[in-house]
């Protein structure tokens, strides 16, 4: 057996903030020490990646609350995966442990999610993410949003894929094959790399110990593009051929129908009183609902205006389907 905890860096991107509250940055590391308080070893280095949405003021305050950070500035309007890639090649320890800015975690999220490499064929874990149980808005993202909400499990379980808010890898595995930055997608990326992993023989595991509480979009412009550009992304992964090779997980039904249903038990699982809000949250999924197929439909002939007019609003620049096909 390998020595626990093994040596881990912290890769925390802040591309996010483009659009989200910076609340949500003190929150999320504000959860993350109090992970790290319960680990016997302290990170090799935590890795703040700045692409110019924290300003120096605040970074400056940060740093000086949080000692353990070291920013790391890139260039701006650098993405959402570029960001993590340049953290993971400024880290130094055997295991990347990949943070998002919006999230926060429960305080055994560390321990948990680091347990299994003690197993030395273990070589990424992912963690569970979802919504907060706080009301119909939360509710209806835990039904329609890209996360999968939290299982109830109390045992490692083997996945298809990751969230790249909350997932744990050997370095050496991610330099060897890297998450994708290259393609022309808002997010999804990490779904490509995921299937790329295990056409090497790589198996995923899932630690239910491991919870990641993602902010909901604010404001109807966040909701808006959000889904929009989920549909967009699904069109074009499937025109791509970016799109998985192998049956869902054993027992886990597939069809919008389905994985609703099981989301839904999932969340009144978490909290039964969540039931009260379904009727609430019901319109608020059939509205993103829409606007993802709205996004499938014009990226159909216009793959590149949805993207295009966000990439402007976040001020990060997506490569387009033709730059893709012909690089």
């Amino acid at each position: 057996m390998a020595a626990f905890p093994p040596s881990y860096s912290l890769v925390i991107e802040t591309e996010n903030l483009s659009l989200a509250n910076s609340e949500c940055l003190w929150r999320c590391l504000a959860s993350v020490e109090l992970a790290l308080r319960r680990m016997p070893k302290k990170p090799e280095e935590a890795l703040l990646i700045n692409s110019g949405d924290v300003s120096d003021t605040a970074l400056a305050t940060l740093t000086e609350k949080h000692a353990w950070l070291t920013p790391v500035t890139v260039s701006a309007g650098a993405g959402y995966y570029e960001s993590k890639m340049i953290g993971v090649r400024h880290s130094t320890a055997d295991i990347v442990v990949l943070v998002d800015s919006d999230c926060c975690y429960n305080e055994g999220w560390m321990d948990a999610l680091l347990s299994p490499f003690s197993d030395p064929k273990v070589n990424i874990v992912a963690g569970e993410t979802g919504f907060a149980s706080d009301g119909p808005y939360s509710l209806a993202l835990s039904i329609i949003h890209s996360f999968d909400g939290f299982s109830g499990a109390n045992m490692l379980y083997k996945v298809n894929g990751y969230y790249a808010n909350n997932v744990a890898m050997r370095r050496q595995l991610i330099l060897e094959f890297p998450i994708p930055n290259n393609l022309p997608l808002y997010r999804h990326a990490c779904a490509w790399h995921a299937v790329q992993l295990r056409r090497s023989g790589e198996t995923i595991w899932a630690q239910p110990g491991s919870r990641a509480v993602h902010a909901a979009p604010e404001g109807l412009s966040h909701f808006f593009w959000r889904f929009l550009l989920f549909g967009r992304d699904r069109a074009v992964r499937a025109r791509l051929g970016l799109v998985d090779d192998v049956p869902s997980e054993e027992g886990q039904p597939t069809g919008v129908a389905a994985v609703a249903h099981r989301r839904i038990k999932r969340a009144m699982h978490e909290k039964p009183s969540q039931l009260l809000w379904l009727p609430v949250a019901t319109p608020i999924v059939a509205v993103a609902y829409v606007l993802v197929r709205l996004g499938q439909l014009l990226s159909k002939s216009r793959p590149e205006l949805a993207i295009s007019h966000f990439s402007a609003v976040e001020n990060v620049r997506y490569p387009t389907v033709v730059e893709y096909l012909t690089r």
